[in-house]
């Protein structure tokens, strides 16, 4: 086969990828390479044998598999070991806080959560409640407002004209 129908069958399209994968294969054992003759300028397509029964391509294959699981099994005794220690050492409760931060923590009041009973702040106004107008904070605003009115009655000429008429 030439590097021209690997590259067409492989859907590779570069001539180098072509000699670096029959490069590797042959160190791995899995293809024997037959050059062909070169005669004159041409030369004749080479010819490729898949070896994968060769003894050393199974030996290589071997030698990977155990490294592999040596690996794995360094990486499982590793892990055994930090689920060790986190279960011997005392885990510490982080207080979550969201002060200063302009954020609900997670005791408070959420606003798309029903609330409990306790926990709603209502006002409803029952038959012992006391009208607006009664309320000392109501009473407060009533009298400073006549205060500004004593201080600068000019300011306050148009207000008084508006509800005599």
């Amino acid at each position: 086969m030439s590097y021209v129908a690997i590259m067409r069958y492989a859907g590779v399209g570069s001539c180098r990828i072509v000699a670096r994968a029959l490069k590797r294969l042959a160190t791995l054992h899995a293809i024997q390479i037959h050059r062909g003759p070169r005669v004159g300028v041409t030369r004749e397509c080479n010819g490729y044998r898949v070896s994968l029964d060769d003894p050393r391509f199974f030996e290589f294959c071997n030698l990977t598999f155990c490294n592999a699981r040596e690996c794995v099994s360094r990486e499982r005794e590793f892990r055994r070991q930090l689920r060790a220690t986190r279960s011997r050492t005392p885990r510490e409760r982080k207080v979550l806080s969201c002060k200063g931060l302009n954020l609900s923590s997670p005791s408070e009041v959420r606003s798309n959560k029903s609330l409990h009973l306790v926990k709603r702040k209502t006002r409803t106004l029952g038959f012992d409640a006391q009208p607006k107008s009664e309320t000392p904070r109501y009473r407060t605003i009533e009298e400073q407002k006549e205060e500004v009115r004593r201080r600068f009655p000019d300011a306050f000429k148009n207000e008084q004209a508006e509800v005599s008429a």
